[in-house]
């Protein structure tokens, strides 16, 4: 296994160093840049978001990336990317947030289809992958989040429930997964869970009630670290380590 050093904060910044952290995430790309102050995460696109989803599209004269792709997923289709790094990954680079999405997914699909009789064509299959990562995400702040049928059939009106602790009950086999995975890290790095005395909370993924369990069930020992912005830290931490590095690296 390889070992990183995680180099120590130095204040202030040299900003005529040039170093920058490029986080290509599954679901959405940051950037962070070494400013005076310290490290901080930059625009990308007009909007002003720091996180970028990470689709790309293409029309008769240009590429588009971000939010703008996400909006037009419905009707272009066709000629829209995502989730490449789950196409180009190996072992379990390919398991991630989409996996929980797709939990929710067929939940709600079977429920629109056996109890509103509602089929899915491919334009309404991309509508629900986004409202079901909004329902994801409304899950790690509330305790139940709903679906409108009328987003998928104006003729019938309807709103299916679902709650945190069911949403957490039907993600036991990918929350099984997660343990295997830190187990077996802990295994190849000769550690043992007690030894551990800090963990990061990194990615969105970490903002789940149930992942933030699972963590300080098996580091009880340890201090857990949870961001604001869980999202830009892997960018953070990569412009802390390009920083650190020699000018002739």
């Amino acid at each position: 296994m390889k070992f990183f050093r995680i180099p120590k904060v130095q204040a202030p910044f040299n900003i005529g160093k040039n170093a920058t952290g490029i986080d290509l995430g599954t679901s959405r790309c940051c950037v962070a840049v070494i400013r005076k102050n310290g490290i901080t995460t930059v625009p990308l696109d007009n909007t002003g978001e720091r996180l970028l989803p990470s689709y790309v599209s293409y029309d008769e004269e240009n590429v588009k990336c971000g939010q703008i792709v996400v909006e037009r997923l419905r009707n272009y289709s066709k000629s829209t990317i995502f989730d490449s790094k789950r196409i180009i990954g190996r072992r379990d680079s390919k398991f991630g947030g989409r996996d929980f999405d797709t939990v929710l997914i067929n939940y709600f699909k079977n429920a629109l289809s056996t109890k509103y009789g509602i089929s899915f064509v491919k334009h309404k299959k991309y509508l629900l992958m986004i409202k079901c990562q909004k329902i994801k995400e409304t899950l790690s702040v509330l305790e139940n989040a709903g679906l409108d049928v009328d987003d998928f059939d104006t003729n019938q009106e309807g709103n299916i429930q679902i709650s945190q602790e069911g949403f957490q009950k039907m993600c036991e086999p990918l929350l099984n997964r997660v343990k295997n995975t830190l187990n077996a890290a802990l295994h190849n790095s000769n550690f043992n869970a007690n030894e551990i005395n800090k963990v990061l909370h990194v990615g969105g993924g970490s903002r789940m009630p149930m992942i933030k369990e699972l963590l300080r069930n098996m580091f009880p020992e340890a201090e857990h670290c949870i961001e604001e912005h869980p999202d830009e830290v892997v960018a953070i931490g990569a412009a802390y380590y390009a920083y650190s590095l020699p000018s002739d690296t």
